[in-house]
């Protein structure tokens, strides 16, 4: 298992990246679990971290930047995607 990290480079970019496109990019995806993973002491496998990526594909940058916002606001422990979707 790998324990994700998020850089204040990555934050910049997360911030720039949410309006830019109505699918949101696995990269964009990957960047909030990461964040999420980081903020709950959550070690990922690199499973995980896809299964995250194919649950949210469809949402768009601002659909999984508000539920990832909302998660981080309300959640207790790491977000599963239906937490995110919600």
């Amino acid at each position: 298992m790998r324990f994700l990290r998020m850089g204040q480079e990555n934050s910049a970019r997360l911030n720039n990246e949410v309006e830019s496109t109505p699918k949101s990019s696995p990269e964009f995806v990957g960047q909030w679990i990461a964040a999420l993973a980081e903020h709950y002491r959550a070690e990922l496998s690199e499973l995980q971290v896809l299964l995250y990526r194919k649950g949210l594909a469809d949402l768009g940058n601002m659909e999984v930047e508000r539920g990832c916002s909302r998660a981080l606001k309300e959640c207790k422990f790491m977000p599963t995607v239906a937490d995110i979707r919600e």
